[in-house]
């Protein structure tokens, strides 16, 4: 015997973000963020590796 769903993942999301109204009044969240020590002092970007993802 199989189970599987009648419905698709996510299959309501389109209707759900258009529900939502335009995102041309959304407010940015992390602009209002200030920096601390962590961004300053901990915080750096490490070089990407060419080519791809591999486990």
């Amino acid at each position: 015997m199989q189970v599987s769903n009648s419905e698709t993942p996510r299959h309501e999301w389109r209707k759900l973000f258009q529900s939502a109204g335009p995102s041309d009044d959304d407010e940015v969240l992390l602009e209002a963020v200030p920096e601390n020590s962590f961004d300053h002092e901990d915080w750096h970007w490490e070089e990407a590796a060419e080519g791809p993802i591999s486990e």
